[in-house]
């Protein structure tokens, strides 16, 4: 690895990919993960490209190092529905802004338009969107300059009168998640019937948590208020548990 490093990166956390690894020492750098590798620097490069693909990141060369270019993107009220008139934001969350990180979406009308051109107003990495409308939904995610890209999120704008309030972004598995099914108008704490692919979970007043959550959770929920209507359905993310150190296992084996 770079001198230039040395004192500027910390270890990363990582999800546990498979049962057979391929070993990097990889550290947090800024807005990088860099992969300090004894092999050849071609196929560091190499490797560097499958788990981007994994990760939705991208890799460049950097001296002898591989830098893997990485951002998430979080968005705030954190919820992937949201009644009509509501406000979003959205914003790449990154250690360096050099990158050059914009939101972009694809949505039913437009495919990877950026925020400040014709939706949203930009704020370096974060846009922020004052009014949302139903054509509002779709996809969004941050890309650098070069053409690396986060996590992507959905988000539904709704013009009904009732909306499932679920994680935006994916659930760690053991941990739990509460669910609240609420009405655009008060009272919103009402009894409400929760489903997973289309079948009756429960019914009980306002929201419903799982403990726990496991692969199985994994599935399209949406939840319906007698007198009001059914919110939209959603689709909701549970990934593995996270393995902390300095070392990145990727599977590399080849059959």
């Amino acid at each position: 690895m770079d001198r230039h490093w040395d004192q500027q990166c910390r270890p990363v956390a990582v999800t546990q990919l498979s049962a057979h690894w391929f070993l990097l020492s990889v550290f947090k750098c800024h807005s990088f993960l860099v992969a300090a590798v004894e092999r050849s620097t071609d196929e560091a490069f190499t490797v560097c490209q499958t788990a981007a693909a994994l990760l939705s990141a991208g890799c460049r060369m950097e001296g002898t190092s591989v830098q893997m270019l990485l951002a998430g993107l979080t968005v705030s009220p954190s919820s992937s529905q949201l009644f009509e008139g509501a406000s979003v934001s959205l914003s790449c969350e990154e250690d360096d802004s050099s990158a050059g990180w914009r939101l972009r979406r694809n949505t039913t009308r437009e495919t990877r338009t950026q925020c400040g051109a014709d939706w949203g107003e930009s704020a370096g990495s974060s846009c922020n969107i004052s009014y949302t409308f139903t054509q509002d939904s779709g996809v969004y995610w941050c890309e650098s300059r070069e053409g690396a890209t986060s996590n992507s999120i959905s988000i539904t704008v709704t013009g009904g009168a009732v909306i499932l309030q679920s994680p935006v972004l994916p659930v760690m598995e053991g941990h739990d998640v509460t669910l609240h099914c609420k009405t655009k108008t008060p009272p919103s704490n009402l009894p409400a019937a929760f489903y997973k692919d289309g079948s009756l979970i429960t019914e009980t007043t306002g929201h419903m948590t799982i403990h726990h959550v496991d692969k199985s959770d994994e599935g399209l929920y949406s939840c319906d208020i007698r007198g009001h209507g059914e919110s939209p359905p959603s689709w909701i993310t549970v990934t593995g548990q996270e393995v902390k150190g300095q070392e990145l296992h990727f599977d590399f084996t080849t059959y």
